[in-house]
Formats: C-alpha cells, sequence, structure tokens
C-alpha cells in the first residue's frame, strides 16, 4: 500500500506498486519566498516499481516512466559565502528488477538504486543533496542516505 510521503525543504519522489501510485512529497512546505525546495515526482502507473526522482533544490523531481526511474531535480549555487557553492541536488528514483536507475540530481544527489540488489547512491556531503531511492523486486535494495549539510551563519554590521 503506498503511503504519503512527508514535506519538507524538497519532496521526495514517490513509488507505484501495483499498480497504485503514491503521492509525492511536497517541496517549499510551508510556502515562503525565495522558494526552498521543489516537489518529487509521481510514478505514474503501470510502471511497476520504478520511483520518481525527489526535488532538488532547482528544480522538480522527474516522474518514472516505463524504461526507468525518474531523475532528480537539480539543485543551485548559492553565493552566501562570497564564492558560488552548488547545493542541494535530489535523490534519483530507484527501479525494479529491470530498467534503468534515475539520475542524481546536479550539485549532490544520488542515484537510484535497483531491486537487483543495488542500493540507492548516498547524496554528496556537505551539499545536503538527497540520497537515491531504493528498489523493488527479487532482491531489496535500500534507498541511500542524505548528504550532510552545511549551516552558515552571517553577522551584519560590528559585533
Amino acid at each position: 500500500t503506498p503511503s504519503p510521503l512527508l514535506s519538507g525543504g524538497s519532496g521526495g519522489g514517490t513509488g507505484n506498486y501495483p499498480g497504485t501510485p503514491g503521492t509525492a512529497g511536497s517541496g517549499n512546505t510551508p510556502p515562503v519566498s525565495p522558494i526552498q525546495g521543489h516537489d518529487g515526482g509521481l510514478a505514474p502507473g503501470p510502471y511497476n516499481g520504478h520511483g520518481g526522482g525527489g526535488g532538488g533544490a532547482g528544480a522538480v523531481g522527474n516522474d518514472a516512466n516505463t524504461y526507468h526511474g525518474g531523475g532528480a531535480g537539480a539543485g543551485i549555487d548559492s553565493s552566501i559565502t562570497g564564492s558560488p557553492v552548488k547545493r542541494g541536488g535530489g535523490g534519483g528514483g530507484g527501479v525494479a528488477d529491470s530498467g534503468a536507475l534515475g539520475p542524481g540530481g546536479a550539485y549532490g544527489g544520488g542515484a537510484g538504486g535497483g531491486g537487483n540488489g543495488v542500493p540507492g547512491e548516498n547524496g554528496t556531503n556537505g551539499t545536503g543533496g538527497g540520497g537515491g531511492g531504493g528498489g523493488a523486486g527479487s532482491t531489496l535494495a535500500l534507498g541511500g542516505r542524505g548528504g550532510t549539510g552545511t549551516v552558515i551563519v552571517k553577522y551584519v554590521g560590528s559585533q
């Protein structure tokens, strides 16, 4: 039975089994400006076992299709430190026994895993990138871990 994913900065992609798509996670919840993440991708039926890609800081996750898990949304350049740094790519969608793994989002996201025992890739540490989704099938594959984030505190004025 598909279960809804919790909303956060970026939403996770949804899975689909058996032929019943779940609900993708919502990004930018609660809504703020500038946007703080994007929605995850869907797994419209009847593509059993393929998951949608996770949303990234800069783009929505892509939907799964007959042949592969959904690609993840890309991250963004952040210049809060004074130099551009790429962060926040989403995690790619996992697949069943056959099919191409969903690619991780640019700037830190991990690729999806496969039901043939290939786990989802971990997100890149320091980028806050999402881990790739696991796969379903004859051999369960676990999803990857999200990359560690970075907290930056900027003081304005004299202290």
